[in-house]
């Protein structure tokens, strides 16, 4: 029974575990993905296909397609003028 205990501890410590780093890394990827789609909708300086295009990367392939989005476009022009 004892030996049973201690296992049934091990595993929630390292389900308790696994959650949190999967939080940690989850956490920061929706805000990355959430800031991309904001991005690509707020530019004046791409058309309407290539958002649509970047658009539809980003939700279809949230890690890669955010990462490659986020990495390539281009930092100056990015916001409308207010």
């Amino acid at each position: 029974m004892r030996a049973g205990l201690a296992a049934a501890h091990v595993l929630l410590a390292t389900s308790t575990m696994g959650y949190v780093i999967l939080i940690i890394v989850l956490i920061p990827l929706a805000i990355a993905w959430a800031y991309a789609l904001i991005d690509i909708v707020r530019r004046i300086d791409i058309g309407v296909g290539a958002k649509a295009l970047w658009a539809v990367c980003v939700i279809l392939l949230p890690f890669l397609g955010t990462l490659i989005y986020l990495l390539l476009r281009p930092a100056s022009a990015n916001m409308r003028a207010a």
